[in-house]
């Protein structure tokens, strides 16, 4: 089983762990604080940011509401993460949606013209927020790296609302973030070791890459950690590492913002969450999909990566899912390879071409959960194809055909 398949299976099994999480009490701190014994990579970190100097007025004009020590989640706050992690350095800020943790070392920066332009492009975007900073062009320190994270966080947050048409009136009675009383958890790690620590304490879960959950009534996570993804580099001084750890950062995010809105929790229909988990990272960097049914995700064939042209042949071939057929799908195990590509290109469709309401569409195809549930494949089925009609007036054929005539208007052909 691919590292993307699991992730993806405890994750829609999530609902099943998650009554039981919700009452267990927190797991003490794990271990009796020892004395630190930093390696030499940690004389990197700083204390104080060395961006605002721990002026209240720059923090704030980053969109910061706490850094340093901050709540996390029930009674832990950031030093019991940080002492659960095994002690290691840490650094924390909360913003409007997000409280954040990271570890992450310093990075230094390949010679990928993608990333380095996207770098420039994003430290000069808090450079405008501080008033100045100086663009590194050998290495990111600790500090810059979490305002990027946390920076990034915040976009794809107010991606999700634009996409969507929905506002905060929409979901402000049952929580301000996205219906969600507490904020979203971001926890970024360096290495294995700190995140096998907290997923195995707070989750009880052994995974390696990423791990992302939620629970009712309070807020979500999504974690990974940077070594998981590097490791498989060691012969590639010039791989772009933050663009292949943020795609799958901001693909988990993704997922959450659909597996949680309308209290769903990890009901939405699975072509649902992974179309738009593509729609976002494919924003952020399209050379590195994630969570889309190959096996080794770490291939370097772009032709994989290029999904226009593939999906352009798929439908010149008549070599695809029917929307009937997708409205089946309940779990990452339901899709192959081709069907990520068809579920990305039809919910890119439904969002940006088609005439009608994207934000009751959503509401209406993500049952809000009232327990552990396993639904009938016609009730699903029903359920989306009903919205279909009422939101954008279409019956899944006609979303066949419409999408299809649009595949091969639009996209590039081989």
């Amino acid at each position: 089983m691919t590292t993307a398949s699991l992730v993806t299976r405890i994750a829609r099994l999530a609902p099943l762990l998650l009554l039981l999480l919700h009452f267990a009490p927190l797991e003490a701190a794990y271990g009796q604080k020892k004395k630190e014994k930093l390696d030499e990579d940690f004389e990197d970190f700083e204390e104080v940011c060395p961006y605002t100097k721990g002026e209240l007025e720059l923090e704030r004009k980053l969109g910061y509401v706490r850094v340093g020590l901050i709540p996390w989640r029930g009674t832990s706050d950031s030093s019991v993460v940080r002492e659960n992690c095994g002690g290691v350095p840490m650094i924390f800020v909360e913003t409007e949606h997000f409280r954040i943790g990271s570890s992450l070392l310093p990075y230094r920066i390949p010679n990928d013209k993608e990333e380095r332009a996207r770098l420039k492009e994003e430290i000069g975007r808090l450079a405008d927020k501080l008033g100045k900073l100086k663009a590194p062009k050998r290495e990111i320190d600790p500090w810059l790296r979490l305002h990027l994270f946390a920076q990034r966080a915040e976009e794809q947050y107010q991606q999700f609302l634009d996409d969507w048409g929905v506002t905060p009136e929409t979901f402000a009675k049952q929580g301000a973030n996205l219906g969600f009383p507490d904020k979203y958890l971001l926890l970024v790690c360096q290495r294995k070791s700190e995140f096998g620590r907290y997923i195995k304490i707070y989750e009880n879960s052994d995974l390696e890459y990423s791990y992302r959950t939620g629970w009712f009534g309070e807020g979500m996570i999504t974690a990974g950690n940077f070594e998981a993804i590097a490791e498989n580099w060691k012969d590639e001084k010039d791989m772009p590492l933050d663009s292949m750890f943020t795609c799958m950062i901001t693909a988990s995010i993704g997922a959450n913002f659909i597996d949680g809105w309308n209290g769903n929790m990890f009901r939405a229909p699975a072509w649902l969450t992974y179309g738009y988990v593509h729609l976002s990272q494919k924003r952020f960097d399209p050379r590195w999909p994630v969570y889309d049914g190959r096996t080794n995700i770490y291939g370097k064939d772009r032709d994989k990566t290029e999904w226009q042209p593939r999906v352009s042949n798929l439908v010149k071939n008549d070599f695809y899912a029917s929307t009937e057929k997708m409205f089946e799908w309940s779990k990452y195990d339901d899709m192959n390879q081709r069907d990520h590509l068809i579920a990305w290109s039809r919910l890119d469709y439904l969002l940006n071409e088609c005439e009608g309401d994207s934000a009751a569409f959503l509401t209406a195809i993500c049952p809000t959960s009232s327990g552990i549930s396993t639904e009938p494949v016609e009730t699903r089925k029903a359920r989306q194809t009903k919205a279909l009609a009422e939101h954008f007036g279409l019956t899944p054929a006609e979303l066949d055909e419409a999408w299809a005539k649009w595949v091969k208007k639009t996209y590039a052909k081989k």
